[in-house]
């Protein structure tokens, strides 16, 4: 679908693919680059990637063409919520991570 609700297997392999740098690292901003070494160090690689290749994908929420947000159902804790993460899909870079408790995907 256009908006983004649901996507093809290859083309989420695709963004997986770009997402992930040469060396083995995540494709990130620099603002989240920092935040995953600080305040978000909590939220493990492995979470942020099955996110994308099996959360629900939605257009950015802030109209951010060719951005697209991915929520799946997180815990840290013992706190329920969901992790998101926003990606420009053309280039792979990951350009916002965060966990909301008591939100749902």
């Amino acid at each position: 679908q256009r908006r983004g609700v649901a996507v093809r297997p290859r083309r989420r392999a695709a963004v997986l693919e770009r997402a992930i740098t040469a060396e083995g690292g995540l494709n990130t901003s620099a603002k989240v680059t920092g935040q995953l070494a600080g305040q978000r160090s909590f939220i493990p690689t492995h979470s942020i990637l099955d996110t994308i290749a099996s959360g629900a994908r939605v257009a950015d929420p802030q109209g951010v063409s060719g951005h697209f947000m991915y929520r799946s159902a997180a815990s840290f804790n013992g706190a329920s919520g969901t992790l998101e993460v926003l990606v420009h899909e053309e280039s792979g870079q990951i350009r916002h991570v965060l966990f909301r408790t008591g939100v749902s995907p």
